[in-house]
């Protein structure tokens, strides 16, 4: 059955001619701002449905292996799709919570503010949560081989993946830890400001991780220097601990904005004219 797409589109928009297209297993209708459900279709098996501002509701789809549906600010859930293995909802607003997918392989669910939280999904190989600020944990994935949850405000620690290849997590303002992974080759956790510990890799970019085991002892003279710089009294008491560092880069530390502007430009660019 051949169905360009503009026919598929307009077919939809008229639920009296909805039954025209029950044979159909590819169904791409991006876009369409009129479409406001999808009916049941039993061989389904790829839709692409982003763009589609009046769709609130994806129907059960019992053969669906692919799912796009990007950009659809009405949509609020997914339903279950036990042989879906693609996943692609990202930029979705009102979308707070994912099921259970026992297939999925492969979920993109980036920019999606309402999130808080991931199923376990078994078989998941690749994952892309990132600037989720709801998001608060990544639960056991055990096949996950590529991860890149940056920008989550919301972790501060992450789970044993063994299986995990590549991992991003820079701009994660609250990690205190990264685990040891076992066959992490690749790992961006840049800007993790809180981050004290991490795996050993060969491929790394930590820029902006001031408070790592490896850096701490270097740094210490640089702290030390800034202490005995600042006059206001809070920030006298200030060490190398987790405490310093939490204090010091804080979102909700309001206080002497200019002390700490001030301090940290010299303690990346002053540290070479430390005298203890």
């Amino acid at each position: 059955m051949s169905i360009t797409t503009t026919i598929v589109m307009c077919i939809l928009c008229d639920p009296a001619r909805a039954d025209k297209v029950q044979s159909l297993a590819h169904l791409n209708v991006n876009g369409c701002k009129a479409l406001k459900t999808i009916p049941v279709l039993p061989n389904l098996i790829e839709l692409y449905c982003s763009k589609c501002p009046g769709l609130t509701a994806i129907p059960v789809l019992p053969n669906l292996a692919e799912l796009d549906c990007f950009a659809c600010p009405g949509l609020t859930a997914i339903p279950v799709l036990s042989n879906l293995t693609k996943l692609c909802c990202w930029n979705c607003p009102g979308l707070t919570a994912l099921p259970v997918l026992p297939n999925l392989a492969e979920l993109y669910c980036w920019n999606c503010p309402g999130l808080t939280a991931l199923p376990v999904l078994p078989n998941l190989a690749e994952l892309y949560c990132f600037n989720c600020p709801g998001l608060t944990a990544i639960p056991d994935l055990p096949n996950l081989t590529w991860l890149n949850c940056s920008n989550c405000p919301g972790l501060t620690a992450l789970p044993v993946l063994p299986n995990l290849t590549k991992l991003d997590c820079f701009d994660c303002r609250c990690l205190t830890a990264i685990p040891d992974l076992p066959n992490l080759a690749v790992l961006n956790c840049s800007n993790c400001r809180c981050l004290l510990t991490r795996p050993s890799v060969a491929n790394v970019h930590d820029f902006g991780c001031p408070w790592l085991e490896s850096r701490r002892a270097a740094r210490l003279p640089q702290v030390i220097y800034l202490q005995r710089r600042c006059r206001l009294r809070r920030f006298v008491r200030l060490t190398t601990s987790r405490a310093f560092n939490e204090h010091f880069f804080a979102p909700s530390q309001k206080g002497g904005r200019w002390h700490k502007r001030r301090m940290e430009q010299d303690f990346e660019f002053n540290h070479k004219h430390i005298r203890l």
